[in-house]
């Protein structure tokens, strides 16, 4: 929560005209949904496919709303829908000519009167748990915001800045991007005092077009950064080293190899209790989510919140308490079954990373995954599935959903002519759970991942259904 803005103040902010019985509630920064409002936010009613916002101004206000912007030319008809419904919208209705350019002028003006110290943070994959870790660090010593969910776009990121809060000494705000630009302009509005990029891998090609294109689109956040502020970044990716080589910052690097600022060192996988490692200077060090990439992860967040004066005790605390985002990497035990539930996203890169980990997973007796389409990877999506399935011969089954999966399934089958038994296509994702259901024994562990379209939670609500209920796996409940 804010708690030192009000009505008036945003009236303020966006040229708004407010009347005196309004100017004094209090408000505790914008929101995007009506169904998901908490008390105290103004409301953002913007055009949908289908349906526009200005049609559940009357739902917010009567959902605990402060306030809610509205076009002039719609002013009459909220009036309407208020009165209707019962709802006081007298001093609450802030006309503005454009809800969505207003809360940019909102965000920024926020941002300005904020006296914290800002992280931003980019990159192909890793974005979420790295903001969840480096958060974690930074509330061991003093009050922490960051960006809720995944609002990380052009809507998303305005709306983390209007939640700024007064008694908040660091925030930690994920600016995604799917062209280039994107990280430039939501950067440029968030004014990091420092930025982390997690890595360069292939996403949004839809796009971008290369991963030469992707590296220099995550590099504009340098762009924002004062003279001399730190740019964490992996010290193992020349093609982004080019790209931020003339920025005037000060390069910070890790790696999972000697050579850069942070190095881990001993990793010890500890399957769903996550992982142990050591770094030179700190204790020793453990996080909650498995999985070499987890650790990458880490280090990034580490790196970052060292060189801006968090300790190395409070590292180590921060890292071993940070909690596990929904949709990646979740671990679940079901009749003595694994599955590792990382079905937020997926790219080639991410999908690479999902596969190390059900590789070397401890104690598996055996090892299938249940993949849907890699999206938004343009023309050379075809070769990104096809080399994604002659990796998948490796496995003791692969099950596929979408039509980009079928590249994956003729790919392998052509690799490795035994692989025709353990590759399986479907164009139903609740038939691929049945059928991943019924081949699966006590000791098997199971990947499911695809990118959000995907929608494989299709998949896990059958599995989760033919296996039974849960049992706790090691590290859960954090």
């Amino acid at each position: 929560m804010t708690g030192d803005w009000t009505v008036l103040d945003v009236a303020r902010a966006t040229g708004a005209p407010v009347s005196a019985a309004a100017a004094t509630i209090a408000v505790n920064g914008a929101a995007l949904d009506s169904r998901r409002l908490a008390p105290g936010r103004v409301f953002v009613p913007l055009p949908g496919a289908r349906v526009d916002g200005h049609g559940f101004v009357a739902a917010a206000l009567a959902g605990g709303a402060a306030a809610s912007f509205c076009r002039a030319e719609r002013l009459a008809e909220v009036e309407g829908a208020c009165a209707a419904a019962g709802v006081p919208a007298a001093g609450r209705l802030l006309v503005v000519a454009d809800p969505e350019a207003a809360l940019g002028a909102w965000a920024r003006a926020r941002r300005d009167a904020w006296a914290g110290e800002l992280v931003g943070l980019c990159g192909s994959n890793g974005k979420t748990t790295t903001k969840e870790m480096l958060a974690s660090i930074f509330a061991q010593r003093a009050p922490t915001g960051r960006t809720e969910g995944n609002l990380n776009n052009h809507l998303g990121v305005p709306v983390t800045l209007t939640r700024l809060a007064a008694g908040e000494r660091y925030a930690v705000v994920e600016i995604g991007m799917n062209h280039a630009g994107e990280v430039r302009a939501l950067a440029q509005l968030a004014r990091p005092s420092a930025a982390v990029i997690t890595n360069i891998g292939p996403e949004h090609l839809e796009g971008l077009g290369t991963l030469d294109a992707v590296a220099r689109a995550e590099a504009e956040i340098g762009e924002a950064l004062a003279p001399g502020a730190p740019l964490i970044m992996p010290g193992d990716d020349l093609r982004l080293e080019s790209c931020v080589r003339a920025l005037p910052v000060r390069r910070v690097t890790f790696a999972l190899v000697p050579g850069a600022d942070y190095v881990a060192t001993g990793v010890e996988h500890r399957g769903a209790e996550g992982a142990r490692f050591r770094v030179a200077g700190f204790p020793p060090l453990s996080i909650p989510l498995p999985g070499l990439h987890s650790v990458k992860n880490a280090l990034a967040a580490l790196a970052c919140a060292h060189v801006s004066g968090i300790t190395p005790e409070e590292c180590a605390r921060g890292l071993a308490a940070a909690p596990r985002p929904a949709g990646r990497t979740q671990v679940e035990r079901r009749g003595g079954i694994t599955l590792l539930l990382d079905h937020y996203n997926a790219n080639p890169a991410s999908l690479d990373a999902a596969l190390d980990l059900l590789e070397t997973w401890p104690g598996a007796t055996r090892r299938f995954a249940a993949l849907g389409d890699m999206l938004e990877l343009g023309p050379t999506a075809p070769e990104w599935h096809a080399a994604a399935g002659r990796r998948l011969t490796r496995l003791d089954g692969a099950f596929l959903w979408g039509p980009l999966m079928v590249h994956a399934l003729t790919a392998g089958r052509a690799t490795e002519a035994t692989a025709s038994g353990r590759l399986a296509h479907f164009t139903d994702r609740r038939a691929l759970g049945r059928a991943l259901a019924s081949a699966l024994a006590p000791g098997d562990v199971v990947l499911v991942k695809g990118s959000r379209g995907s929608a494989m939670e299709e998949t896990i609500e059958v599995l989760r259904e033919a296996l039974g209920g849960a049992t706790a796996a090691a590290g859960e409940g954090r």
